[in-house]
């Protein structure tokens, strides 16, 4: 190697996008661009390590999008580093990504100093309880993440629990979906916990969970004095009717929600009865195939 290429400027000699990337983008410059879609683009570990590279000085990009692609825990920790110092990211998802908890783990330190990041979507990477902790436990340090998306995780009662500690302390954490996972009554107690008096969590989804009668009375509780809950499902959980029951208690002094999912949660008319008795006039609630808006 000659001198002169030894004191080249490094911007004109850093690792350039992979062919991946950029076929997939058609021409389009991506230092322009404010939000990149590259789902099912096939990409893998080399992609990410190369969008990494870019993301550690792109002042423009906002939202990023890697969802249904093959980078696994290996890509996780490459954008996990660029993390660490971009300033203007604020929307990532890796969705379905392969990234598992040893990739969750190595976000997690990622957002835990993240200046800008407010929205992640991690669906679908088998992350399990001790990813769900690592995040929970970053997210302590992080005052700016809102949306989250946890679902398809095989998340149980720990990482519910770990979780539920972020809700109950977190000061903008307005969204959070724990959708088809394996979280039970211990769970969702916890979660039950963290809603009480809390004024931030808008929008909860338990959806295709474990909950039985025991959750949902807990949840019931949390329900009366949620000061911010606007959407909560329930669907397919084992609530039943004795859980429909303490449910309908729940929701009758709650101001804020106005819209309660309960498909799917072996609820006969006995129990979507006493919801249809008991809800307040701005809830619609939907179980089984059809809403119930009015009492009967």
């Amino acid at each position: 190697m000659t001198d002169d290429e030894n004191r080249a400027d490094p911007a004109a000699v850093a690792a350039p996008l992979t062919a991946r990337v950029t076929n997939f983008l058609r021409g389009q410059d991506i230092g322009a661009l404010s939000a990149v879609n590259l789902v099912y683009a096939g990409l893998e570990l080399e992609d990410a390590r190369s969008l990494s590279a870019f993301l550690k000085t792109s002042t423009a990009l906002i939202s990023l999008n890697l969802s249904y692609n093959d980078i696994g825990s290996g890509g996780a920790t490459e954008l996990a580093e660029a993390l660490l110092t971009n300033s203007t990211l604020e929307e990532l998802d890796l969705g379905a990504a392969g990234i598992g908890n040893e990739g969750s783990r190595a976000l997690a330190e990622g957002i835990k100093q993240s200046c800008s990041l407010s929205r992640l979507r991690l669906w679908n990477n088998s992350i399990g309880d001790a990813g769900a902790t690592a995040l929970a436990d970053a997210l302590k340090a992080n005052t700016l993440l809102n949306d989250l998306w946890l679902g398809g995780n095989k998340i149980g009662d720990e990482g519910a629990m770990s979780l539920a500690e972020v809700v109950k302390h977190s000061p903008t954490m307005a969204l959070l979906n724990l959708s088809h996972n394996i979280i039970g009554d211990a769970g969702a107690t916890a979660v039950a916990e963290a809603l009480q008096d809390n004024s931030v969590l808008a929008k909860l989804s338990l959806t295709a969970n474990s909950i039985g009668e025991l959750g949902a009375t807990a949840l019931a509780a949390g329900i009366k004095t949620a000061r911010a809950l606007v959407e909560l499902s329930l669907a397919r959980n084992d609530i039943g009717n004795a859980g429909a029951a303490v449910l309908a208690e729940g929701v009758k002094p709650n101001s804020t929600l106005t819209d309660l999912h309960l498909e799917g949660c072996g609820i006969s008319e006995l129990g979507q009865g006493y919801l249809l008795k008991n809800k307040p006039p701005q809830l619609m609630l939907t179980m089984s195939t059809k809403l119930a808006q009015q009492s009967p």
